[in-house]
């Protein structure tokens, strides 16, 4: 009897629980604050920038002139492929606007 009881209420007080953290920490103004990025944002969006077949997707934050007309590349790959490859389809819609793009 007391099996079935407590099987019954496992989801209704998770849900409770999960509601009172809604209710106590929901600050609208948390999504509208100014936002000022860091380091690891700007070096995020500069490898997802550069991402491309014509540098041969390689995670380099910059360019630089190279021997002949080859560029040589700062090499930084603290992540797989996928994260910058992600980064970039979100910035795409965003064209040369860096604040919308930080945003």
């Amino acid at each position: 009897m007391m099996r079935e009881t407590g099987k019954c209420l496992t989801l209704p007080l998770l849900l409770l629980a999960l509601s009172t953290l809604f209710l106590c920490s929901f600050d609208e103004g948390y999504f509208y604050r100014p936002y000022n990025p860091n380091w690891n944002t700007a070096m995020n969006l500069a490898i997802a920038e550069n991402l491309s077949p014509r540098h041969g997707f390689r995670l380099s934050p910059g360019l630089r002139p190279g021997p002949g007309d080859d560029p040589a590349y700062e090499m930084y790959s603290r992540f797989p492929v996928g994260g910058y490859a992600l980064i970039k389809l979100a910035i795409l819609p965003f064209g040369n606007d860096l604040s919308a793009r930080i945003l």
